[in-house]
């Protein structure tokens, strides 16, 4: 008999994360323009190179892609901060709006900071404040919102040709603290899978 724990106090951990695929500053993901006082972000499926790693499910989806509507901004070139938006990543050949996209994230506003770091500046676009991780599970979405973060470090920054913004390549991160029914949930799937592997070998 396996008998299945859940803690009563979780800590946050990563729900979905990808490494750079930019091979650099040519090809984008992110345009801070401040001309237009708009944010915008994107891969698109044309492109490869993104893997997003979902430790949440245990599940990597090579040359994934991500959209994001464009965001109005307020500030300057060192900070400030966008207007609410939402953030969708789908898996390689998906056709947004036909399918359920892997992961979603949902937001009142987010933050633009710069951070000096021996010399280099480093920018962050991340939110922290009333974030909704949605993530996709083969039992349906499951929504995370208890302490729920998103951060994208910026790198390869280069000017726009106007001279007021830049774009710039990035990276990303995400957390949350699971329900524990979540966990319980997705535990017990994996359980009931590793007892059917068991059988079959068996």
């Amino acid at each position: 008999m396996a008998v299945l724990a859940v803690p009563s106090s979780l800590s946050a951990g990563t729900i979905a994360t990808f490494a750079d695929p930019a091979p650099d500053g040519s090809m984008h993901l992110f345009e801070i323009n401040l001309v237009t006082d708009i944010v915008s972000g994107g891969w698109p499926d044309s492109r490869t190179g993104l893997t997003l790693q979902v430790p949440w499910t245990g599940m990597n989806y090579t040359d994934a892609f991500f959209e994001m509507e464009d965001l109005e901004y307020t500030g300057g070139i060192s900070g400030g901060i966008s207007g609410a938006g939402t953030i969708q990543f789908l898996r390689d050949g998906d056709i947004p709006g036909t399918v359920d996209p892997l992961l979603q994230i949902s937001f009142d506003s987010a933050q633009l900071t710069l951070q000096g770091l021996a010399g280099d500046n480093i920018y962050f676009f991340h939110a922290d404040n009333n974030v909704v991780i949605t993530v996709w599970e083969t039992t349906g979405p499951v929504a995370l919102t208890e302490e729920a973060s998103f951060s994208f470090g910026f790198a390869n920054q280069a000017p726009l040709p106007c001279g007021e913004g830049f774009t710039a390549t990035a990276s990303f991160d995400s957390s949350a603290i699971p329900e524990p029914a979540s966990v319980a949930g997705l535990l017990a799937g994996t359980t009931v899978l590793g007892f059917s592997v068991r059988v079959r070998r068996g």
